[in-house]
């Protein structure tokens, strides 16, 4: 999807996203989003919480936790999948549960839709996204 997760411009994994934490000098006890998707500009794109396959992605306490880690981020977009399935909502959407605008599954979606999906998250569309404000 062009996210380079090599170039720390566009991919970091493991952001700090606690409040008033020095990114630079974690705790052991920080909360770490997986991955953190940089546009141009360092616009928090997204934000992705990865699970294991076996995990259950639509609890109100994984999804708490995704929203908490955008929130801090300030990303356009909070993500959670565990590989096979993929939910996406924009970031402040307070019925994370109910209005994904991104829903693939590797397992019941053809490749064309799991494709088609997923586009709404990679770079190329990150790059539309507003800049950071000075």
């Amino acid at each position: 999807l062009g996210w380079d997760v090599l170039d720390p411009g566009r991919v970091r994994i493991e952001e700090v996203a606690d409040a008033g934490e020095r990114k630079d000098l974690p705790r052991a006890d920080s909360a770490l989003a997986d991955y953190a998707l940089y546009a141009p500009g360092f616009v928090c794109a997204g934000v992705v919480e990865a699970k294991s396959p076996s995990v259950d992605l639509m609890t109100p306490k994984r999804q708490r936790q995704a929203h908490s880690y955008a929130a801090e981020l300030g990303s356009t977009w909070v993500i959670l999948t565990n590989g096979l399935l993929w939910r996406g909502w924009m970031n402040g959407d307070e019925k994370m549960g109910k209005r994904c605008f991104l829903r693939a599954s590797l397992t019941s979606d053809t490749i064309e839709e799991c494709c088609e999906q997923l586009w709404a998250i990679s770079y190329e569309k990150a790059v539309g996204l507003p800049r950071a404000s000075a």
